[in-house]
């Protein structure tokens, strides 16, 4: 389990650091403090495939485009991202931004039709090439990214990253398809049964002669899971994200997102499942209503619970650390810090 993390120079943070990561994090403060840019760099440090996840990384702001110069703090070109484990294990990851692109890598954008700028960012694990991966991500002025081999294996000791984005929809059939194989499909009925009145299966259809996607089915009839509802296609698409881990850390992005209270009960139940399974979770929230429900539903046990509040000023990131008996015994403060 990941216990720190350091970041320098990555987006709005230029300097900061977090100590005491729980089984379950929950990030909080106010816009432009951080939260989503510490899921980044816990995405980026602890992927066992790190090119791959500065390409997520970026991909998931879509409104920011023209490649990943923003990824760095203010006009810095290197990033550090360092992470521990409980085991005393510890790792860092360099970013570089290089303002020119690999040719292969380029001609495989232009042949994807991604526009220019082309540009591209090294990673490399710890000081050195001699231990670690080191390994490059290119990208084309709308955010298409391609990766090159990673040249040594990574010192990762995460065996499996997820972030999970309710807010940017994505297509579920293959994630419907993990989890299915993973034997929690179940699982996943039966949460949205207790959300969905006369909630029957979730299907993959054929949406064009060339493309499928994932169906809900309730009351007899079958509705695009993209037409079902923004709450209903948000929280199947945490409950299968989630579901799909097996082990090591997910990372979820305001889970509250388009939800009412029940289905934040729900999300509760879900996040915290997840935890029970041996899975580490981070996540972010601007909702007193999911710390409620996740301190229901934990009951007694709030000793894998951790909240944090961020403040971010001047690019140097601060934050106030409550444990789970805490954020129990401070929920005044926290109606305050939230609302």
């Amino acid at each position: 389990m990941i216990t720190s993390i350091e970041i320098e120079n990555l987006r709005g943070i230029g300097a900061g650091h977090l100590d005491g990561l729980a089984p379950l994090t929950v990030l909080t403060g106010p816009n432009a403090c951080g939260k989503s840019t510490v899921l980044d760099a816990l995405l980026i440090a602890a992927s066992p495939d790190p090119a791959d996840a500065v390409g997520r990384a970026v991909r998931r702001h879509p409104a920011v485009s023209g490649g990943a110069r923003w990824l760095f703090h203010h006009d810095e070109a290197r990033a550090r991202i360092a992470v521990a484990t409980g085991s005393e294990r510890r790792w860092e990851r360099r970013l570089e931004w290089l303002g020119h692109c690999d040719d292969e890598m380029q001609e495989e954008l232009i042949r994807r039709r991604s526009p220019p700028p082309y540009s591209e960012i090294q990673v490399q694990e710890n000081e050195t090439a001699s231990a670690g991966v080191s390994a490059r991500t290119a990208f084309g002025g709308d955010n298409q990214y391609v990766t090159s081999l990673s040249d040594g294996p990574s010192l990762s000791a995460v065996p499996f990253v997820r972030l999970v984005d309710p807010g940017i929809p994505i297509p579920l059939h293959r994630t419907f398809t993990e989890v299915t194989r993973a034997g929690r499909r179940d699982e996943v009925h039966a949460l949205l049964a207790n959300l969905i009145p006369g909630f029957e299966r979730l299907e993959i259809v054929a949406l064009t002669e060339s493309d499928f996607g994932l169906a809900v089915t309730w009351n007899g009839r079958s509705v695009p899971l993209g037409l079902s509802g923004d709450g209903i296609q948000a929280f199947a698409q945490l409950a299968l994200e989630i579901g799909v881990a097996p082990k090591g850390l997910v990372l979820v992005e305001e889970p509250e997102v388009y939800q009412h209270p029940k289905a934040i009960r729900q999300s509760a139940r879900v996040l915290l499942a997840n935890v029970r399974r041996g899975v580490q979770t981070v996540l972010t929230t601007h909702s007193l209503e999911l710390i409620d429900a996740l301190l229901s539903e934990a009951g007694d046990d709030l000793s894998g619970l951790a909240l944090f509040n961020l403040t971010l000023a001047d690019g140097v990131l601060r934050s106030g650390r409550r444990s789970g008996g805490e954020m129990a015994f401070a929920r005044e403060t926290l109606e305050t810090d939230l609302r």
